[in-house]
């Protein structure tokens, strides 16, 4: 039975970011499976791989074998794009798509307002919470009912860690929902090509009296 999934995300391939790349990860673990996807999210000014967006284009494009839904923004507020056709576009889809599983990546609180009275009883929600709203104070405050109404509704929710899910304020009440799936690295990430050689150069130039730190 073919099965149909829609991931909603902040922002896709080539713009760069830990939310995208887990959404690209799952989009290509699920590829060999009998599974229809779509990808849906805002459009960002962004160039990698020849591949070139741009923040005021609505687009849609097949991108590595997935139709990827890109909406046009016109200004970004404590960090969440803001679009004139992204509620048009979101509910077109959720009717001609009619997707059986919703993957929603959190935070993304201005999205999860206009996908909750869209969905269907049908339709499966696993919310993918990556972290909670708290560098924004007052935006955090604004969707506390918010964020409670989509956990409610969540079929699933997934956290990288379960001390994550005990930490925070908002998955501790819905432990029953959560189930904990660490963070992972494509194995393409281990390939060393010419680019990346020069670019650990570039690095280690600009910064050669630092001591280097990644995570």
């Amino acid at each position: 039975m073919n099965i149909k999934l829609l991931q909603i995300t902040n922002y896709y391939y080539p713009h760069t970011g830990g939310i995208e790349q887990v959404t690209r990860n799952i989009k290509e673990s699920l590829d060999d499976f009998d599974i229809e996807q779509r990808i849906i999210c805002f459009n960002e000014d962004a160039s990698k791989n020849n591949i070139s967006t741009k923040r005021n284009q609505t687009v849609r494009e097949v991108l590595d074998g997935t139709l990827v839904i890109r909406c046009a923004c016109f200004a970004k507020v404590a960090s969440q794009s803001l679009s004139f056709v992204y509620h048009s576009v979101l509910k077109g889809l959720l009717i001609e798509f009619d997707p059986d599983i919703i993957i929603f990546h959190y935070p993304n609180p201005f999205v999860s307002t206009l996908l909750l009275p869209l969905l269907k009883d049908h339709q499966k929600l696993i919310v993918f919470w990556h972290l909670d709203i708290t560098k924004q104070k007052i935006l955090g405050k604004l969707f506390d009912k918010q964020n409670h109404k989509l956990l409610s509704r969540a079929d699933k929710i997934v956290a990288a860690s379960p001390n994550y899910i005990k930490g925070s304020p908002y998955l501790s009440k819905y432990k029953e929902k959560c189930i904990v799936i660490p963070d992972c690295i494509s194995n393409d990430f281990k390939e060393i090509n010419e680019e990346i050689i020069n670019k650990s150069k570039e690095i280690r130039s600009k910064y050669k009296d630092k001591c280097l730190c990644f995570s």
